[in-house]
């Protein structure tokens, strides 16, 4: 009797549960989630079933400026187990052309793209005529610059960095090309010589009215345009 208790339990337990002991067959990944830089590079997965395996996923450099995801699917005897995968965004910073500034300076603005943090630097040459304003938007707006008035007759030129500060996105540099001041140069004070041609009205070979003889005129700088009448004939006077 003693050893009919523990066969009639086993048979009990049979018809509820069944005699088999061998658990149900499965696929798991480590870890579940990879995350890979802009840059890309290789990670590994512990994928356990029937059997042990690593395996290596690799992702190559991205060109998107959003972020980029995606699956790997491991399956195995009709199992399957799924790794999540994630990349970051290209880090960018894009502007404008190169601005030519007038020579009287003044506040102008480059447009610029980006989607990470930068740092504007202005050259140490070009500090004493260009001042960072600021940016004016986010993620797509404007940096904006001050430019002193250009003093010299001859242009001249200043370079801005914008820069990552991840230090991911290449560094971009602006060129700014200030003209030079316009002027006007005229030679120096003109000295009237003695001989001067005149125009004279009407005036006889021996006389010119209100007038000593003629053609011998004694007469200053000062005053030989408006004591002489004009003619139609040009003739020489000298001043003594």
């Amino acid at each position: 009797m003693k050893r009919l208790f523990p066969i009639l339990l086993c048979g009990l337990a049979s018809l509820l549960f069944g005699c088999n002991t061998t658990p149900d067959p499965v696929l798991t990944v480590t870890p579940e989630n990879l995350a890979f830089s802009a840059e890309g590079g290789a990670q590994t997965v512990q994928v356990k079933g029937e059997g042990d395996a690593t395996v290596t996923v690799t992702a190559t450099a991205t060109s998107s400026t959003n972020p980029v995801s995606g699956t790997v699917v491991f399956r195995s005897e009709g199992l399957s187990a799924t790794v999540s995968v994630t990349q970051d965004e290209r880090k960018v910073i894009q502007v404008g052309d190169v601005m030519v500034i007038p020579a009287e300076g003044g506040t102008f603005a480059v447009d610029i793209q980006y989607n990470t943090e930068y740092t504007v630097e202005v050259e140490a040459s070009a500090k004493s005529w260009i001042s960072f304003q600021g940016t004016r938007a986010l993620q797509s707006g404007k940096l904006e610059f001050q430019f002193a008035e250009n003093q010299n007759t001859d242009p001249r030129q200043g370079k801005v960095t914008v820069k990552d500060n991840s230090g991911k996105a290449a560094p971009v540099t602006l060129n700014f090309v200030q003209e030079e001041k316009k002027v006007i140069t005229v030679g120096d004070v003109m000295t009237i010589p003695a001989a001067i041609l005149i125009s004279m009205s009407s005036w006889s070979p021996g006389h010119s009215p209100g007038l000593p003889s003629w053609p011998h005129v004694p007469c200053r700088a000062a005053s030989w345009n408006s004591g002489l009448p004009r003619t139609r004939a040009p003739i020489r006077v000298r001043a003594r």
